[in-house]
């Protein structure tokens, strides 16, 4: 059983232009945030993936509704930091470290942090990267 659309036509457009919108002004502000400090960075995950198809193939962009950013794990207080300067609220939730706009927001609009030359999961093959500042 399907339910029944009830945000139809030019408001459900608008919606979704809305949820884009928002997604690159995070990425966007979190960019700006770490590159107004000496913090090494990478944007990795759906956004990194977004910029490399863009170029490739415009028609096969996917949407992504988180920022994920890769940094050195010696790094992560001086980015608690910075982000709480500029008015994120720091989560840790199920082993990710993460920064939401608002306390109560959800951690699937989050900015996660990567840690660099560490494993994501228990048994991956090879860890992280690390981060090359560019």
């Amino acid at each position: 059983m399907n339910p029944a659309l009830t945000v139809v036509g030019d408001q459900l457009w608008q919606k979704i232009g809305e949820s884009m919108d928002r997604v690159e002004l995070r990425l966007r502000k979190a960019v700006n945030i770490l590159e107004s400090t000496s913090i090494p960075f990478a944007i990795v995950g759906g956004n990194a993936v977004r910029v490399w198809v863009a170029q490739v193939d415009p028609g096969a962009v996917r949407a992504t509704n988180d920022v994920d950013i890769l940094i050195r794990p010696e790094d992560l207080e001086q980015v608690k930091q910075v982000m709480a300067a500029n008015g994120y609220h720091y989560r840790k939730a199920a082993g990710l470290d993460m920064f939401l706009e608002g306390k109560d927001d959800s951690v699937r609009y989050a900015i996660h942090i990567v840690l660099a030359n560490r494993m994501v999961k228990q048994g991956d093959f090879e860890p992280n990267p690390d981060v090359e500042p560019i």
